[in-house]
């Protein structure tokens, strides 16, 4: 008989229950994963929103708000602009920036450390951060059967609009009073920088371009320091983090920052070279003028010139005209009012102390001022403005270096009472740079500006500038200066790296803009046959540079802009070449619009 065994009917009915809540209990994992996956996601999406939405915020500490709390709603807007279009109904943002006024933050560093978002925001102190917190609520697929409808997900980010350190450097030299040339003028017409250095900010009676320049400085400032600032020392009284510095520039061995003749650093009033106070920087452009040598050729000649270095007016002080005074290289009746070179008028064979574009000693004194109470973690940006292509250096090589502060300015006249005036020629002018080639027009030999001739040549399909990057080099010339120390600006700080780049120094990794206004600066005239033009040759060179800090690297090669021989009058990369200066506004604006985009990205 063949028995088969049967589980009891109880146990199935147990089977069942187990498989069931089983089943319940796998669907609930899974509905609870699916909803935590949900979560986890959605976060991780809200957070890189957010992290976009704290830049885009960031970017508005330069929208030109007139109060904080205006910033801070254009903040807000952006931040919602930008979690919208990455998909999120934003249900709240809160916005709290580093310089919030009201109520105050960072106030207090012993509390912010332990407090939010103060904790994230105020240190290091004076940036310029912005802490964004966004909520977002999403609605769930399986918690809702016990009641769970919705969950609220939080995700706060901090974006930073880097601190600027900005150096302006502008040319003061003669030529910025010579674009008037109107010859119904007398003979001390506005081209006379004494005479029209006495109607500043003029349009009309001013000196040009030098006004215009001025005008386009101080809305180029006005963009720079753009938040208030009461106490430039007090970190809860100035909410401006980026700094601005002046440095002007004509001859090399003049240094009189109270008669703007020499180049030097335009100081604050507490002697410092930098400005964080918008009023303080905009007084001191107000106040600057065009270089005038302050002495006439009458005065110099009567004096014994053939021992006095520099140059001189070929007018007296009222602006008249004398007969003898117009010896030298303009020819009498002097139709021009002009600065005339005293070495060559008196028959001393120098011209070293003549030339009034020492582009490389205002170089020098941005590196100095970059290097004072400097800030390893700010946007360091230097903009070069000239006329001319450089022909005057410093008497560095003799161990004289002007002063940054104040004290112990050297008087022209010093200069005179010393020895320097028989170690001529000055600064870097070897001699066989003196004499080079003769104007059509005048009797005697003109000068080759303490400059060789030979400007670039080709290299890999490219013109590179021919140049000595040894000071000891006794050809080393005032062009060789001028390149060693935009290098020390733009170059790798490591010095292995900034030569393997070509740098003749290593630098200090600024962003360079390099703008030329007239025909002197795109001229070949002083150029070797086929050569580009010097003046052109060097900013281009310069705007390579402090694109990428890599000089072997041209936006302009590479936009299809190269250099021509004779003469380029291109707008590439971060050079710009305008034609007058009513055109350095929209130059200037282009400029900061680029150092801002810079910033933000």
């Amino acid at each position: 008989m063949y028995l088969r065994s049967r589980a009891p009917r109880h146990s199935r009915a147990q089977i069942m229950v187990i498989l069931a809540v089983g089943t319940l209990v796998l669907l609930a994992f899974t509905g609870f994963a699916l909803d935590l996956a949900q979560y986890l996601i959605f976060r991780a999406q809200l957070r890189r929103a957010v992290d976009a939405a704290a830049i885009a915020a960031a970017s508005h500490f330069r929208g030109q708000y007139t109060n904080v709390s205006q910033m801070r709603n254009g903040m807000e807007r952006a931040a919602k602009e930008v979690l919208a279009l990455n998909g999120f109904d934003v249900s709240h943002v809160e916005v709290v920036t580093s310089i919030d006024n009201s109520p105050p933050v960072c106030d207090d560093p012993a509390t912010d450390i332990n407090e939010v978002p103060d904790k994230y925001i105020c240190f290091p102190r004076q940036r310029k951060k912005v802490w964004v917190k966004a909520e977002v609520t999403y609605n769930t697929a399986f918690l809702r059967l016990f009641g769970i409808k919705t969950i609220t997900v939080t995700a706060a980010a901090v974006g930073e609009s880097a601190a600027m350190d900005v150096v302006l450097i502008i040319d003061i030299s003669s030529s910025l009073a010579y674009g008037h040339g109107d010859p119904t003028k007398p003979d001390h017409e506005l081209d006379d920088p004494y005479t029209c250095n006495q109607y500043p900010n003029d349009l009309t009676n001013g000196c040009l371009p030098f006004e215009y320049i001025r005008s386009a400085a101080k809305q180029f400032a006005n963009k720079i320091l753009d938040l208030s600032c009461a106490d430039p020392t007090d970190p809860n009284n100035c909410l401006e983090q980026d700094r601005m510095a002046l440095v002007v520039f004509s001859t090399g061995w003049e240094n009189e920052p109270s008669s703007f003749r020499g180049t030097f650093v335009v100081l604050n009033n507490n002697g410092k070279p930098w400005f964080r106070k918008r009023s303080d920087v905009l007084a001191k452009l107000d106040a600057l003028r065009v270089y005038d040598p302050g002495v006439t050729a009458k005065e110099w000649i009567d004096a014994g010139a053939p021992e006095w270095p520099g140059s001189a007016r070929l007018y007296t002080r009222d602006g008249t005209l004398g007969g003898e005074v117009c010896a030298g290289p303009h020819d009498p009746p002097c139709e021009y009012v002009r600065n005339v070179c005293l070495p060559l008028a008196a028959g001393v064979n120098d011209i070293s102390t003549c030339m009034s574009t020492n582009l490389g000693g205002a170089l020098k004194l941005a590196q100095s001022v970059l290097s004072t109470d400097f800030r390893s973690d700010a946007l360091r940006v230097v903009v070069l403005l000239t006329t001319g292509v450089p022909n005057a250096t410093f008497a560095d090589m003799d161990g004289y270096e002007p002063p940054i502060d104040d004290t112990d300015i050297l008087e022209w006249k010093d200069v005179l009472d010393s020895n320097e005036k028989n170690q001529l020629p000055f600064g870097y002018c070897p001699q066989d740079t003196q004499y080079s080639w003769r104007h059509p027009s005048w009797g005697i030999p003109d000068y080759g500006q303490c400059r060789d001739l030979d400007v670039a040549h080709l290299s890999g399909g490219r013109w590179v500038p021919s140049r000595r990057t040894s000071t000891s080099d006794p050809a080393f010339d005032a062009e060789d200066y001028a390149y060693y120390y935009v290098d020390a600006l733009g170059c790798p700080n490591d010095a292995t790296e900034a030569s393997a780049r070509g740098c003749a120094t290593k630098g200090m990794e600024a962003v360079l803009f390099a703008i030329g206004i007239g025909e002197e600066v795109v001229s070949t005239d002083v150029s070797e046959s086929g050569d580009p033009p010097s003046g052109a040759m060097f900013l281009r060179y310069a705007a390579a540079l402090g694109d990428d800090n890599d000089p072997r690297t041209d936006v302009c090669q590479s936009q299809g802009k190269p250099f021509v021989p004779t003469g380029t009058k291109q707008k590439c990369g971060n050079y710009f070449w305008i034609e007058s200066g009513s055109d350095v506004r929209a130059v200037f604006d282009e400029i900061a619009r680029r150092i801002f985009t810079r910033i933000s990205h």
